[in-house]
Order: structure tokens, then sequence, then C-alpha cells
């Protein structure tokens, strides 16, 4: 019988493999994990955190206690407009240009 897979983290000494062995909740966003490389040679034992960052779609039964940043959202909404106002007058504009595109020609 096949043994059931957990998260696998690579060990940063010897790069095998290593296991999970016991975990703690910290926050609502973080967990700390004690985590056992399975090499015999190595034998490394670390403490990883792992840590809830951003939401990429929102849950349908929120915790009002819980506040995390969004996904992409946000970053499209901080994206600035191209500034691509400097572009020539069309042919079929017989209006003067404006004062600030006479500053540019």
């Amino acid at each position: 019988m096949k043994r059931k897979r957990g998260a696998m983290i690579p060990c940063p000494h010897c790069h095998g493999p290593g296991s999970v062995r016991t975990s703690e909740q910290i926050t609502p966003l973080a967990r700390e994990a004690r985590i056992v490389c399975e090499t015999e040679e190595c034998g490394h034992i670390f403490v990883v955190q792992i840590e809830i960052l951003r939401t990429i779609a929102p849950s349908l039964t929120p915790d009002p206690n819980v506040t995390i940043p969004g996904g992409n959202q946000d970053r499209r909404r901080a994206r600035t407009a191209p500034g691509n106002d400097n572009l020539p007058r069309p042919a079929n504009d017989d209006a003067d240009p404006p004062e600030s595109a006479r500053r540019l020609t």
C-alpha cells in the first residue's frame, strides 16, 4: 500500500525530500511546520513558515476578522494610464492644437 503523500519541501542542504512532521497555527494567516530531511546522511531538521499572501478568488463565507489583500485585481487598478498623450495631430483635425501640443512641435 502506498503512503499518502503530503507536502514535500526540499532540504536546503542536500536538496533531498523533506516531510512535515508537526505544524502549528501561529495566526489566522500563518502556520509554522517542522520539516525533517528524509536523506539519512543529512538528517537536517528545520522550521518553515507558510503564509497566506493574497486572495485570488474571494470567499463566499468571509470571516470579518480576517483581512487578506486582493490578487490581480489590485495590481490592475494600481497601473497608471499609458503616457501616449503626445501623439501627432490627426490629419482631419482643423482646430488649433492645444498649448501643450504646440510646445512639443
